[in-house]
């Protein structure tokens, strides 16, 4: 099996909590992925990200060659190089830890930045983003969801993604909103953990992690 392939089973079977993403998951077509054998160049990455705004797809970037978080830190690295590329630490509130989460941004057009998705098989990770490989997702869209109101000023997040294709009616996205609200609560209960602490942050890593991350956030 592909990695691509296993990738999307993973998130066909709802692992992350959200039912939105199972749905897409289930048909090829609803989302482009990219994957990517060693480190990759910032440009790739970004006309990558490009493709999909103009295919209006959600994007995922699946790095198979990244094992461990020296490896996400060179990648990460590598992407903040690029001008349309930010990475920095972000500080949820009421978790307390040593870890360091990292925010990952990227430039749709000037005034609109994605905040990009993180996603890796590192037990600092919250376990709805424990996935087979490292992976950064993104909506690099606009806004279009009609449906999701609760945006930031000159951000899009997932919840943006045009979901037309789905065809849901206006209770049945609602009854999805709520499936993955529960379903994610239930996946981070053991360990405690909460959602709201990787609404702007992509990676949770290690406290090793922040001397390798140090040059990057200064960028």
């Amino acid at each position: 099996m592909s990695a691509d392939a296993h990738l999307r089973r993973w998130l066909a079977q709802g692992l992350t909590g959200c039912q939105f993403a199972a749905r897409i998951a289930r048909e090829r077509h609803r989302i482009l992925s990219f994957v990517v054998p060693a480190v990759a160049d910032e440009a790739d990455v970004s006309g990558f990200l490009d493709t999909c705004r103009e295919a209006r797809l959600p994007a995922i970037a699946i790095f198979t060659g990244i094992r461990t978080e020296a490896a996400l830190v060179e990648q990460l690295a590598r992407l903040s190089e690029g001008e349309r590329w930010r990475i920095a630490e972000v500080s949820p509130d009421g978790v307390e830890t040593d870890d360091v989460f990292v925010g990952v941004d990227w430039r749709v057009r000037e005034g609109l930045v994605s905040s990009v998705m993180g996603f890796a098989p590192f037990a600092s990770m919250p376990v709805t983003r424990r996935a087979p490989y490292v992976c950064i997702a993104a909506w690099p869209g606009e806004r279009d969801n009609p449906q999701w109101t609760k945006f930031e000023k000159g951000i899009v997040h997932f919840l943006d993604t045009d979901l037309g294709g789905l065809e849901l009616t206006k209770a049945k996205y609602q009854a999805l909103t709520k499936a993955s609200v529960d379903a994610t609560k239930d996946l981070l209960k053991d360990p405690p953990d909460d959602a709201r602490y990787y609404r702007r942050a992509a990676f949770r890593l290690s406290p090793s992690a922040r001397a390798l991350l140090r040059p990057v956030f200064t960028r």
